[in-house]
């Protein structure tokens, strides 16, 4: 945005007509103050993740039971979750070619009750769960937590912090801990 100028984020198009109200539309001449979500959400901002995946049909049914709602969106090659706790603008993007990645994905909650909410849950809709850990550290606190893969290999945790402190970041008794190189390493996991 520039002087209160909308810029497109998209090249010009030679022809068009401007008046598409799209992402490859031209600049809307409009008061920064006046541009307002067109998407209603409880809190003043929420983060978003984009994941490609390589079949959103596949991924749809572990991502219901993962954030426990239906999507809010849902196309032949996208799906879009909004829930409100926690507070999330996420989607998933077909890409066959997409691959694997090095880290993980969690969710924070209050209580090891509210772990073990989501572990029923998983194994009610019959979601393998990887692994589950008590009293690890794990980014420098002590954590208890329960791990689950999505079709395409990607870790979610659901976790509690039960210590705010930890000598260790990543520690041999911690899911991904590789002892050839010291530390997390998700890609040398079997």
């Amino acid at each position: 945005m520039t002087d209160g100028v909308v810029q497109s984020c998209c090249p010009t198009v030679a022809g068009s007509s401007g008046n598409a109200q799209s992402c490859c539309a031209p600049a809307i001449q409009q008061a920064a103050s006046e541009v307002l979500s067109a998407v209603d959400f409880p809190n003043t901002q929420r983060p978003h993740i984009s994941l490609n995946v390589r079949n959103v049909q596949r991924s749809v049914p572990f991502y219901r039971v993962l954030f426990d709602q239906n999507p809010t969106k849902l196309r032949s090659d996208y799906a879009k979750f909004e829930p409100v706790d926690p507070p999330i603008n996420f989607t998933l993007n077909e890409h066959e070619d997409a691959v694997d990645r090095d880290g993980h994905f969690g969710i924070e909650v209050k209580d090891a009750e509210a772990v073990g909410r989501y572990l029923k849950r998983f194994k009610v809709a019959g979601l393998k769960v990887d692994t589950t850990e008590t009293q690890v550290a794990c980014c420098y606190s002590i954590q208890d937590k329960a791990w689950v893969v999505d079709p395409d290999g990607n870790h979610w945790e659901i976790f509690v912090v039960t210590d705010n402190e930890a000598a260790e970041g990543c520690g041999l008794s911690c899911i991904c801990y590789d002892p050839s190189t010291g530390g997390c390493n998700w890609k040398a996991k079997p």
